[in-house]
């Protein structure tokens, strides 16, 4: 207002450029008069915004305090209202109570309601049930009529009746005679077609065994021949460059070694100790000893053989059948990928000796106690291994019944074959069975601890033992009894064991491996996985899955830890005269008994 007043005042004449004393004053005046207004103007601000701060910091603390009075009211109001809730609560657990009483006393009341209504409809139902009675013994007395008037009727039906009964009982009798009778016959025929087969296979592989030999006979005869011609001709050259002393002393010499050699000629002439050349022993127990020893058999190259030397006077009547049971069961199964092999069999005056392939990897059990357990891959493919030589040994009625990791072997080029057939029994075919107690304990089956008859089952529960202990390290059923404990008691708690107890599995076992543990140790032969000829259901369960069985057959499957080639053994300078020791007890050995023992299997690749 003031600077507006100032600005419209005139200024002082004088010309508009010019810069009186006067105008200067008068400007400066008026400048310092502007200034004035504006410092007014400006305090009069600041004082009014002052004066409505504070009437605004007024308003808001008596906003606050009213806000203060009500928390302080509302603060008493909810703890009335607390107490009131308590005391309501209290009420309404009274009420409820008092409601129950009120209930109980409302059911009481409808019981005995029902009570008198019960009675009521009871009397009604009385009467009408009497009224029934009546009508049914009247009809009881009209049924008794008439049922003395039918027994006199039923007797003469029951004259008749027992006479069919007679002629019945009569036709049951001549049913069950004839029920026996087709029984007996249905065995005889059983075993007369196993006794078949068996008789032709024998037949088919001793007809190829006659040819082969009768080939061999007439090759071996056009090279002694030759041979012949060439002593002629060297003995018609020494005696025309020897002078007659010298011959006398090549005479001698060869006599002396005629009669050292005397011993070790076949009875056929084909195959003797002359044959081989002792290495050293592989070992030695009961049943014999086994040599390692390089030769050659004849129509075949030089190379290493193992050889079982089995001395005569030990051999029982009871021995003599299990060692042509054997000598059989390797004549039928040789040649096969995952049985060992029979070369040869002769004999001289003290010995039999069975001529077998040299497996330089050692036994199962001895690979497994040198890395306690298997991996299960490893385990596996011993497993396919065992099964197709089991499987094959069963499509020839071989029943093996010793299967255990020590009568598998390896060979140097990591597969494994079945071997130790002297407790096999031949001619077992599918549901054929037999009941001789033999075997080792810890891989029996059940139905040999029982002594019942028993078939091919018992085999595959061994390889059911054999692949837990591969994949374990340890048995699945093992005696309670300690090891410096009676045999008798260890055997009895063993065969418990087996009986009654359960297989305990590791948690690192898959579920696929305990299955067919399971499966393959079951108590019952009938649901055992390979009982009754279902051998596929074996080779098609889980923990074979990934296994191409005709590689596996081929041995075109590498193994999971191939052997060291073994390199040919130092030869030891002892001999067979010194290894095989006769036993010079007094008695004859009487030699007819094993005519005909020793052949050449000339149908196998050597």
């Amino acid at each position: 207002m003031g600077a507006v007043a100032i600005t419209s005042q005139k200024l002082p004449a004088g010309s508009s450029g010019e810069t009186t004393p006067e105008r200067v004053e008068w400007i400066e005046f008026a400048r310092q008069q502007e200034i004035r207004c504006l410092k007014d103007y400006y305090e009069n601000q600041i004082r009014m915004l002052q004066n409505t701060h504070t009437k605004e910091k007024r308003a808001l603390k008596q906003e606050n305090q009213k806000l203060k009075n009500d928390i302080r009211v509302q603060k008493i109001i909810n703890t009335k209202l607390r107490k009131n809730n308590s005391t309501m609560m209290e009420a309404g657990a009274d009420l409820q109570t008092e409601l129950q009483q009120v209930k109980f006393a409302m059911k009481k009341l409808q019981e005995d309601k029902d009570v008198e209504i019960i009675e009521t409809r009871h009397r009604r139902e009385k009467r009408i049930l009497m009224e029934k009675v009546r009508e049914l013994k009247d009809f009881v007395r009209s049924l008794k009529m008439k049922n003395n008037n039918l027994k006199k009727d039923s007797e003469e039906t029951m004259k008749t009746q027992k006479k069919l009964q007679l002629e019945v009982q009569k036709l049951r009798v001549t049913y069950n005679e004839l029920q026996k009778k087709y029984v007996t016959v249905l065995g005889t025929e059983v075993r007369l077609r196993t006794e078949l087969e068996r008789v032709r296979t024998a037949n088919d592989n001793l007809n190829k065994y006659w040819e082969s030999k009768t080939k061999d006979y007439e090759k071996e005869k056009e090279i002694l021949a030759t041979r012949n011609k060439e002593l002629q001709k060297e003995l018609e050259e020494i005696k025309t460059n020897v002078p007659v002393q010298n011959l006398q002393l090549v005479g001698s010499s060869s006599q002396q070694h005629d009669r050292q050699c005397e011993t070790d000629i076949a009875d056929d002439g084909n195959v003797s100790l002359n044959n081989f050349q002792f290495v050293r022993r592989l070992g030695k127990g009961a049943f014999g000893t086994v040599v390692l020893a390089k030769g050659k058999l004849p129509g075949g190259p030089e190379q290493l053989y193992a050889i079982k030397a089995l001395e005569k006077r030990s051999i029982t009547s009871s021995t003599i059948c299990e060692i042509i049971a054997e000598k059989e069961a390797l004549m039928l199964t040789s040649g096969h990928p995952f049985i060992t092999t029979l070369y040869s069999s002769f004999q001289n005056k003290d010995h039999i000796f069975f001529v077998m392939e040299y497996m330089s990897g050692g036994d199962l059990k001895g690979q497994l106690d040198e890395v306690q357990a298997f991996s299960e891959k490893r385990a596996q493919f011993y497993a396919a291994e065992i099964t197709l030589g089991v499987q094959f040994l069963h499509q020839q009625g071989i029943l093996h019944r010793d299967l255990k990791p020590e009568n598998v072997l390896v060979g140097s080029d990591g597969h494994c074959k079945l071997a130790d057939f002297g407790l096999s029994k031949l001619g077992l075919f599918h549901y054929c069975k037999t009941s001789t107690q033999c075997g080792t304990p810890y891989y029996m089956a059940p139905e040999i601890v029982k002594n019942l008859p028993y078939g091919q089952g018992v085999d595959w529960w061994a390889v059911g033992v054999m692949i837990f202990e591969m994949i374990t390290g340890i048995l699945p059923f093992e005696s309670d009894e300690e090891e410096d404990s009676n045999d008798d008691s260890a055997e009895d708690s063993l065969e418990k064991n087996i009986l009654n107890n359960e297989v305990d599995f590791p948690e690192h076992m898959s579920p696929a491996a305990v299955s067919i543990v399971v499966q393959l140790l079951m108590k019952d032969p009938t649901q055992r996985l390979g009982s009754n000829a279902s051998v596929e259901a074996v080779r098609q369960h889980p923990f074979f899955k990934g296994i191409d069985w005709r590689a596996v057959h081929e041995k075109r499957v590498k193994p999971p830890e191939k052997e060291k080639v073994v390199k040919t053994p130092e030869e030891d300078n002892k001999g067979f005269n010194k290894v095989l020791k006769v036993d010079k007890t007094p008695g004859t050995i009487i030699q007819n008994v094993f005519q005909g023992f020793s052949f050449i299997n000339y149908g196998v690749r050597r």
